[in-house]
């Protein structure tokens, strides 16, 4: 029974995400707002594959802030850089956002719609498996 509903709850999950993938990434593309956002910190992580090679990339959380109608709102993304490349405070971004709900951002000029939408209908379709393999009647062998 627990295993059953492990499954109906990751099912849901994949599904719920992946359907949101999707309305999020066509929502941006139809009628996300542009504005310019300040960035107000920024934490690196470095991804040292090899120690000798300086020009290793590394990952930085890039967090900003941007004000809607005089509220404010802030957001993050996750970009790759390689040395001398970063974003460091108190530089600005373009980033756009859901006039129906400002609080969800990305970085303007994001036209990853086919990704996103591939990967959502991915997660939901293994949602849907998940489902089908939790609840599915085994047959029974006549002998």
């Amino acid at each position: 029974m627990l295993k059953k509903i492990i499954s109906v709850i990751a099912a849901v999950a994949f599904i719920g995400y992946g359907a949101i993938s999707i309305i999020n990434a066509i929502e941006f593309n139809n009628s996300g707002v542009e504005t310019v956002a300040t960035v107000t910190g920024m934490k690196q992580n470095h991804r040292n594959i090899d120690q000798d090679n300086k020009d290793d990339p590394f990952e930085q959380d890039i967090t900003y802030k941007y004000t809607v109608d005089g509220k404010e709102y802030t957001g993050q993304y996750t970009k790759q850089f390689k040395e001398g490349q970063a974003i460091v405070p108190p530089e600005t971004v373009r980033i756009q956002y859901l006039p129906n709900r400002p609080q969800i951002s990305e970085l303007a000029g994001k036209k990853n719609i086919p990704v996103t939408v591939a990967v959502g209908t991915g997660l939901a379709a293994l949602g849907v498996l998940v489902f089908y393999l939790t609840f599915r009647r085994k047959k029974k062998v006549v002998q």
